[in-house]
């Protein structure tokens, strides 16, 4: 989904657009592209525990999930002429209601917290030439849940002694 932001947000073509650390991709030997790469996954806060077994026969397992609120940070780099209008246009959307929005509109759960400041990474590329590089880091939030199966019971009967008494004597 983070793909489709970026392209709608900077207008690039899909097609330029790559996520980091991927074997056997060919970046383009000239234009403008945008690599992405996911940093951190943080949690925030402590968990949130839900149980589920409503219309599930006595002999199915319920569904026993935990949530954990979880932060993520993407580096963005856009790179070739048009790179830091690109970022400062990721940071803009970032820093208002139209990063979240934009994943709601797809039916996901993801908000945008924001974005830093683009940073100017311009370096020396393969063919000692200076290549125009710009960095953004974006911030999302997520539910992260995991969910197990649970056996589970909907009546509990109880049986005590009346003390002094004979045990076929117990009360339910």
């Amino acid at each position: 989904a983070l793909h489709g932001f970026i392209a709608d947000v900077t207008g690039l073509d899909g097609k330029v657009i790559f996520r980091g650390f991927q074997s056997r991709n060919v970046l383009p030997k000239k234009g403008a592209y945008c690599i992405y790469t996911s940093l951190f996954r943080e949690r925030r806060g402590t968990n949130v525990y839900a149980f589920d077994a409503d219309g599930k026969p006595d002999n199915e397992n319920g569904v026993d999930s935990i949530t954990a609120l979880v932060l993520i940070d993407v580096q963005v780099d856009f790179y070739s002429s048009g790179a830091a209008l690109n970022a400062q246009s990721l940071e803009i959307a970032s820093c208002s209601y139209i990063g979240s929005d934009w994943f709601m509109s797809k039916g996901l759960d993801v908000r945008v917290c924001g974005a830093d400041t683009p940073r100017n990474l311009t370096g020396i590329d393969q063919s000692n030439q200076y290549e125009e590089r710009w960095s953004v880091k974006l911030t999302t939030e997520v539910n992260s849940t995991f969910e197990n199966g649970l056996p589970w019971f909907e009546d509990l009967h109880f049986r005590h002694k009346i003390a002094g008494t004979d045990p076929a004597q117990y009360k339910e």
